[in-house]
């Protein structure tokens, strides 16, 4: 791709086609309707891009490769011009962003001040440049994240959301079946994706958004059930656990939920305290024990090993810099060899080298500190409560799904590292956050 955009007579085509494309589509966004259907397409591509989809053409549009350590110029390019060209072609439905913005420091302060402590943590950062881009992606899709939600209800959300992971679903079947040497490289089916076991745990959610989408909508459970049977195939073909134990664990959660719905508030909530102890116990057991989990039990190869010792070490980490951290993205930096912060603990002691905690809560701290911890589980708290709420006082099923999700992000991170990502499960964080305070306030 590089070598084709350096001959000129192919850049000034693809120049040319692409300005002749902006100016139809600009053209075609004047139309109301039209509008709102280009809106609602870029809403799905949005969410459809954040599962990072790693094959040509789609990799040159996840915005996560500008914060690489040496960026190309044809790496800001390709992420910024799509992107300003969307906001461009639809500025008049964008154009409550910076409203939207403001809103967002009203409905979630904790989230508003974290993201701000994250946007100036390149001050302390011993790699100001790349914490900062890395600061500003992550700002910007944030940012993003909640004007969608400001934009639409959650039934249209959750829409949304099952047709980004239906549309990663049906294009990793293709590629893991059809063109095995990208789909189909490693331990197992990796889709689109740059890995098996991402792809296994998004095949979970969508398993089990479209599981209840089945329960819900008679007139589209033949196509939602389609849908999970294939998701199910795709978990059972990536040879991972992870897919397994977050369709489990959502589907049990929303059955829960769905029980706790009838119930008055101070029962709703004790049950959904029940919900994560048992959630958090049970993931903790799953890592301690992961060799007979694994080994004797799902057959898989010992992966595990080692995170309740990284953790550990981790701790010390964090006691040399408890309140700020190391900065976004400050702290793992393989590159710098023997200049890693991160060298002297996650050495291959445990048979493997670390690079990352394995812990999203953990990497939160090295980040930005336990402050940047604190105010994370302060809007975390509050939308716990605030999804309480909306379970017993919404009569529509979906209201089940922000508790579902928070349950996951908990889960995944207590041995994964998906918070302040640019990824799905922080996305989803995002848009239930603002949906949830939007709704508290009209009740």
């Amino acid at each position: 791709m590089k070598e084709l955009l350096r001959d000129p007579l192919i850049l000034l085509s693809v120049v040319l086609v692409g300005f002749v494309f902006f100016f139809l589509a600009f053209q075609a966004a004047t139309k109301p309707k039209i509008a709102d259907l280009l809106e609602k397409i870029a809403t799905v591509s949005f969410l459809f891009m954040m599962t990072h989809p790693t094959v040509m053409p789609l990799v040159l549009l996840h915005p996560e490769t500008m914060t690489a350590p040496e960026p190309s110029a044809i790496a800001y390019l390709t992420r910024v011009v799509p992107y300003s060209g969307v906001l461009l072609i639809l500025k008049y439905r964008y154009s409550k962003i910076v409203q939207h913005t403001l809103m967002f420091f009203i409905l979630d302060p904790a989230l508003a001040l974290l993201m701000i402590l994250v946007l100036i943590s390149f001050l302390w950062s011993e790699t100001p440049d790349y914490s900062l881009r890395g600061a500003l992606v992550l700002v910007g899709v944030t940012l993003f994240a909640s004007h969608i939600a400001q934009r639409y209800s959650w039934q249209e959300l959750c829409k949304f959301m099952r047709l980004s992971l239906a549309l990663l679903c049906f294009i990793s079947l293709f590629y893991s079946v059809a063109i095995p040497s990208i789909g189909a490289v490693g331990k197992g089916w990796k889709g689109i994706l740059g890995h098996a076991n991402p792809l296994s745990s998004l095949m979970g959610l969508n398993a089990g958004f479209w599981g209840l989408e089945a329960y819900i909508n008679p007139k589209s459970r033949k196509l939602a059930i389609g849908i999970v049977l294939i998701s199910v195939l795709i978990i059972q073909n990536t040879n991972s656990a992870g897919g397994k134990v977050q369709l489990v664990v959502l589907t049990g959660s929303l059955l829960w939920l769905l029980f706790l719905k009838q119930l008055n508030f101070k029962l709703a909530l004790t049950g959904v305290i029940i919900l994560l102890v048992l959630a958090i116990s049970g993931t903790i057991i799953v890592v301690e024990n992961t060799e007979t989990i694994l080994v004797d039990i799902l057959g898989k190869d010992l992966t595990l090993n080692g995170r309740t010792p990284l953790w550990t070490r981790l701790m010390t980490a964090i006691a040399y810099r408890p309140f700020l951290g190391y900065g976004y993205h400050g702290f793992w930096h393989d590159w710098r060899a023997e200049n890693n912060p991160a060298a002297i603990y996650a050495t291959n002691t445990f048979g493997w080298v670390a690079h990352h905690a394995h812990n999203g809560f953990i990497d939160l701290a090295l980040y930005v500190g336990l402050i940047g911890l604190l105010l994370f589980l302060i809007s975390l708290i509050k939308n716990l409560v605030l999804g309480v709420l909306y379970l017993i006082r919404n009569e529509s099923l979906e209201s089940a799904l922000p508790l579902g999700i928070m349950t996951i992000l908990i889960v995944v991170n207590i041995s994964l590292s998906q918070l302040m990502d640019v990824q799905t499960l922080w996305v989803y964080y995002v848009m239930i956050s603002v949906r949830l305070s939007l709704d508290a306030n009209k009740s």
